[in-house]
Order: structure tokens, then C-alpha cells, then sequence
């Protein structure tokens, strides 16, 4: 049974079916860090997650799912995930 509330209905269980990208004030940072390895250089390798600072709203089509039952938008910060090295900086993105 949904909430009363438009915040508490949980969204549809498959992926939305549109997105719509905006840039936020916010701006690009560091989100969390977690070492994975030691680098050649002697350095650490951390595993980053980086915020863009762009926010998604994701929405999903009324005529599929019913309003009362479903929250159709939801928005969520982009994030990135990369490699780097503490010391020498070498990294990857992925």
C-alpha cells in the first residue's frame, strides 16, 4: 500500500524512461575515496568517486505506471568513478 505522501511511493521497478540532465551550483568534487592498491611508484591507488556536478531527473511514462502507486520522477546527483594514484597522479576513468 503507497503513502499518502508523493515522497514515500516507491519508483517503478525497471529503469526510467526519460532523463534530463541539468548543471547544479554545486560544481565537481570528491564524493568518496577508498584505497585499492599501491601504485609502482610507491604511492596509494584509491578508487574515487567524483560528483560532476550535474543533477539527473529521471521519469518514467504515466500511461505505463499509475501515479497513485508510483513516484514517476526521481533526481539524483551524476557521478564518475576513477583511478589515481596519491603520489604520481596516474589514473584511469571508468
Amino acid at each position: 500500500m503507497a503513502e499518502s505522501t508523493g515522497e514515500q511511493k516507491p519508483t517503478p521497478p525497471v529503469p526510467p524512461t526519460d532523463q534530463t540532465t541539468y548543471p547544479t551550483e554545486k560544481g565537481s568534487r570528491i564524493v568518496a575515496t577508498e584505497r585499492v592498491d599501491t601504485c609502482d611508484c610507491g604511492g596509494d591507488l584509491v578508487d574515487e568517486e567524483v560528483a560532476t556536478g550535474r543533477m539527473v531527473v529521471g521519469m518514467w511514462d504515466a500511461t505505463d505506471f499509475d501515479a497513485d502507486e508510483y513516484r514517476l520522477s526521481i533526481e539524483w546527483e551524476q557521478t564518475e568513478h576513477r583511478v589515481r594514484c596519491t603520489r604520481c597522479g596516474t589514473g584511469y576513468d571508468y
